[in-house]
């Protein structure tokens, strides 16, 4: 009888043991692999360059159909001084179906240079820009693909900029809608069936 109650109590400690090991084994495979669902907002669709691939958000509109497909670009400040936005360019939240993430940069030539005056004089050069970008769908996480998008071409200083003040300052140019368009407007624009 002491011998079964011995052997019970090892099975039962393994068991135990087992079900602990087992326990973190998930932890540790839903921290690292699982996909994350988040609510839609201006804040959470971010996460998705945070973690790509493993952020979803299951109640977007599905990336389906005929386009144009809205598209989030994180940190992508469109602006267009030649024609108004399309709506698929700045979508609400709730009509996201994809999300454009920098994945890269590569500088290009010299653009030009700005003249600022605060707090001291100092022209600074301009550095034409290509940026990498990795396209994902909301509702699922899934990488689309990826597409290159270059600078601006002519030179529209800022008013205003934030740069580091070292021996060689300068703004690498941003992205205007037209370069947007031209780089990621056939993720927004293609039929997906």
């Amino acid at each position: 009888m002491r011998r079964v109650a011995r052997v019970l109590k090892l099975a039962l400690s393994g068991l135990a043991l087992g079900g602990l090991v087992a326990g973190v084994v998930a932890l540790v495979y839903l921290e690292v692999f699982a996909t994350r669902d988040y609510a839609l907002s201006s804040g959470s669709l971010d996460k998705t360059c945070e973690e790509p691939g493993r952020t979803a958000f299951p109640a977007a509109p599905a990336y389906a159909g005929n386009g144009p497909h809205p598209i989030w670009i994180k940190d992508g400040s469109l602006t267009s001084k030649t024609k108004p936005m399309p709506a698929a360019w700045t979508p609400k939240p709730a009509e996201v179906q994809l999300i454009a993430c920098e994945v890269g940069q590569t500088p290009g030539g010299y653009l030009g240079s700005c003249d600022f005056d605060w707090p001291e004089e100092r022209t600074i050069r301009v550095t034409a820009m290509t940026y990498e970008f990795e396209v994902y769908e909301a509702r699922t996480g899934r990488r689309i693909g990826k597409a290159p998008v270059q600078s601006i071409s002519v030179l529209d200083c800022p008013s205003m900029a934030w740069i580091k003040m070292d021996d060689r300052p300068e703004i690498l140019a941003p992205p205007g809608y037209q370069q947007f368009e031209a780089g990621l407007g056939e993720f927004v624009a293609r039929p997906v069936g």
